[in-house]
């Protein structure tokens, strides 16, 4: 159940005011406000098919709607943000490249190998979260993608993020 899901997201966006850097903080305000309300939004539609609390036709649709909307926001600020920090990493590997060969070469290695694993991760991200767009902009009507084609996609991305779950319980193996 995701019932607590909301408030989650909600203590992640007081988290957020922490960040130093004024976009990331604005954007991951924004990504977990929108997951917010779209599981809020979700919830009231569980509500209404588990016929806890119908709803009137035209209402389940906006709510649908309003859901969409937020999903879609809060990954679009996702999307914002990888590729920002995308362009901060790509500053950061050029910074690293430039300086010349010196005692220090283990560090500069270390250093250019930990900036290669950061922008793996922000990639694997990005194509996660454009994956994942797809599925609220097909219910806003911002493309008509069968529902093969969307469930290959929300397919894609739950394995993605199954992998990724797996990968922060047991570690990475090389």
């Amino acid at each position: 159940m995701r019932i607590g899901k909301p408030l989650e997201h909600g203590q992640a966006a007081v988290k957020a005011f922490e960040i130093p850097d004024p976009f990331l903080k604005f954007t991951a305000l924004g990504r977990q406000l929108g997951y917010a309300g779209y599981l809020i939004n979700d919830m009231l539609i569980w509500a209404h098919t588990a016929k806890v609390r119908p709803f009137t036709a035209p209402t389940i649709a906006k709510i649908n709607q309003r859901a969409a909307r937020f999903w879609l926001s809060g990954i679009l600020f996702s999307i914002v943000s990888s590729i920002y920090k995308l362009t901060g990493l790509s500053a950061r590997e050029n910074q690293v490249r430039r300086v010349g060969a010196s005692e220090k070469e283990p560090d500069r290695k270390a250093a250019l190998r930990a900036v290669k694993a950061q922008q793996a991760a922000v990639r694997y991200q990005l194509v996660q979260d454009c994956l994942d767009a797809l599925l609220p902009a097909g219910t806003l009507g911002f493309h008509h993608l069968d529902d093969g084609m969307l469930g290959i996609a929300g397919t894609i991305t739950s394995l993605m993020g199954l992998r990724t779950q797996i990968t922060k319980v047991l570690g990475t193996s090389k």
